[in-house]
């Protein structure tokens, strides 16, 4: 919206020589930039949100299987106590 407003009032504004300055940039082409600007950040937001994920799912995945094995130890282990019925 600034960009627009810019793009706005520099089209009315007069140089010190009384004539009309030329914009810089058509309304058009500001909206194209900003929507290509956008477009971009969400790419990259996107990308920084998967990288996170990945790496959480990660981290969980880890966590899971140190989990199991510890499980799996303690089981053997009891199993190979000595039992009444031995």
């Amino acid at each position: 919206m600034e960009m627009e407003a810019a793009a706005c009032s520099s089209s009315n504004a007069t140089s010190s020589t009384g004539k009309p300055e030329k914009p810089i940039f058509t309304l058009k082409q500001m909206i194209m930039i900003a929507d290509r600007m956008c477009e971009e950040r969400v790419e990259q937001v996107r990308n920084e949100y998967d990288n996170i994920l990945q790496q959480k799912l990660s981290e969980q995945y880890d966590a899971f299987v140190k989990f199991i094995d510890h499980q799996i130890q303690k089981r053997f282990t009891e199993s190979q106590a000595p039992s009444y019925l031995s």
